[in-house]
């Protein structure tokens, strides 16, 4: 005959219960167990704690397969065998932003209006130079621009200018004349072929030339200029540079792009991206500070896709950073909730602290015993804990504040009535992630194995610190504090309101035989 389910889990409950009435509250209650087991809880939270300190960012992208899948195993081939995904990074003259006002929402394709620099003079010589400089100086090998990938139409113009005998930088009477010349010569620079051509000279040939060296060291580059992104580049897979012409003869350059060709790591994680993006940062800073007057601000896009890579990076330094925002702000909340259902500010307190040693062991637990690094999946478990863990600490003061008697009785109450509840819900939590740790998506059995421990050692601190510092201090019974309350109400009653009291009893009540009566009264 098979035994029923239900019948063995009442034996277990009712096992658990007899224990804790006859063994675990009688030792707490015992001389001074009470007080050991918080000295011995908060050295175990002081020392996780301070491994928990060490925690850092996760120095990976995020995984979804183990590292004896064959998916895992190809993405790591991949990467390392196989080029790296190209992406484009622009730097632009004469732009200003871009304008989204009347912008539709609701239209993909309605980006708003490129807004033009009106300062913005190529002519002037000394911005000739300027812009000649930031296309021809070496960049920090740091942003892993591709060599021989670099493509300006400055560069190429004042090549073209300096084959047939003019001096660079050019007279700025003869500019608009010499750009126009220019453009006859080499047409491409307003159109899509510019982009693609590697080669930074102008070259007849409107086949790209692939460089043979791919960059042995892949890492990302990105945007800086985020408002830009959109508008701009699909804007400049059509533009190199663009031209006004003048009344008198001649192009005034408008716009000009300087546009460098790089190679990105798909799976790089935030630390990996940062100073990348900060490199970037520093060489527009540095053009931007070298800049004379008539240059305007050079701003800086990229393609969309590298929008997304960036867009990824700041979502998990925010991420890193806000976890502790949350879990800061949740455990305010938390104490305002527990003091809300107890009505006593000491239990509140307890349940903070209670709070934070399991915060610090499950920090620490990460570090040296998982060897986990704070990733994407490890800040939404950290961002949920206060809220999972509040519910056992608020239950257990609640019982144990409004149990009569003294601390010890008290103690036994809150644990005879509650101790099954916190025991079951915490334990049916922690068992439904048993299931997730038999599964292959890495983000699956990561999650389960963290939320595991996290309501393991919630049940721990729950039953061997908050119980203990609630027998040590915790707050007075609210039975008590309405009797109280209520002696002193009489205890503040004016003497006279007692005497206007028997006075208007009848006189038979006072006199003869209500003498009695009136020295109970009395």
């Amino acid at each position: 005959m098979n035994p029923d389910p239900k019948s063995a889990l009442a034996l277990t409950l009712t096992l658990t219960l007899t224990l804790t009435l006859t063994r675990f509250a009688p030792f707490l209650t015992r001389g001074r167990n009470a007080a050991w087991c918080v000295a011995a809880s908060v050295a175990v939270a002081a020392v996780l704690g301070v491994q928990g300190s060490y925690m850092q960012m996760s120095d990976e992208d995020v995984n979804i397969w183990p590292a004896w899948h064959n998916c895992r195993r190809y993405l790591l081939i991949r990467d390392r065998l196989f080029p790296q995904p190209k992406g484009q990074v622009y730097l632009l003259w004469g732009v200003s932003g871009v304008d989204r006002t009347g912008a539709s929402a609701w239209d993909e394709d309605d980006l708003g209006q490129v807004v033009w620099d009106r300062g913005f003079d190529a002519s002037a010589a000394a911005v000739q130079v300027a812009m000649r400089a930031a296309c021809d100086t070496p960049l920090d090998a740091a942003l892993l621009v591709q060599e021989n990938a670099t493509l300006c139409p400055i560069s190429a113009f004042a090549t073209w200018a300096e084959a047939r005998n003019e001096t660079w930088p050019l007279p700025p009477r003869r500019h608009p004349y010499l750009l126009d010349s220019f453009l006859d010569a080499q047409p491409w620079w307003l159109d899509q072929h510019a982009l693609s051509n590697p080669n930074p000279h102008p070259h007849p040939n409107p086949n790209p030339h692939p460089n043979p060296h791919p960059n042995p060291h892949p890492n990302p580059t990105l945007t800086l200029t985020l408002t830009l992104t959109l508008t701009l580049t699909r804007w400049l897979d059509q533009h190199a540079l663009s031209v006004v012409r003048r009344a008198d003869g001649g192009m005034r350059l408008r716009h000009a792009v300087a546009i460098y060709s790089t190679h990105f790591e798909r799976h790089a994680p935030a630390l990996r991206r940062r100073p990348i993006f900060e490199a970037w940062e520093a060489h527009l800073e540095a053009i931007n500070g070298a800049a004379p007057e008539g240059a305007g601000q050079v701003l800086i896009t990229a393609k969309q896709d590298w929008e997304a890579y960036f867009l990824q990076m700041v979502v998990l330094e925010l991420l890193y950073w806000d976890v502790f925002l949350v879990i800061a702000i949740s455990s305010i909340v938390s104490f305002f909730v527990v003091f809300g259902a107890t009505r006593s500010l000491r239990g509140a307190v307890l349940a903070l602290l209670a709070i934070g040693c399991v915060l610090c062991c499950l920090f620490g637990v990460m570090v040296s015993v998982y060897e986990i690094k704070l990733g994407f999946l490890e800040t939404i478990v950290l961002m949920i804990a206060v809220g999972l863990m509040l519910d056992p600490f608020t239950h257990y003061v609640h019982a144990f504040a409004h149990a009569p008697g003294g601390r010890p009785q008290r103690l036994q109450a809150m644990l005879s009535s509650m101790g099954i509840s916190v025991l079951a819900a915490t334990l049916s939590t922690a068992g439904s992630c048993v299931a997730l740790f038999f599964t292959v998506i890495v983000l699956f059995s990561r999650f389960g194995l963290l939320l595991c421990a996290l309501m393991v050692i919630a049940l721990l601190y729950a039953n061997f610190f908050l119980a203990p510092m609630l027998l040590l201090c915790g707050p007075s019974s609210s039975a008590a504090r309405t009797n109280d309350a209520a002696e002193a109400r009489d205890v503040d009653e004016p003497n006279g309101d007692r005497a206007r009291g028997t006075e208007l009893m009848p006189t038979p009540a006072r006199n003869g035989k209500g003498g009695e009566l009136e020295h109970s009264i009395e």
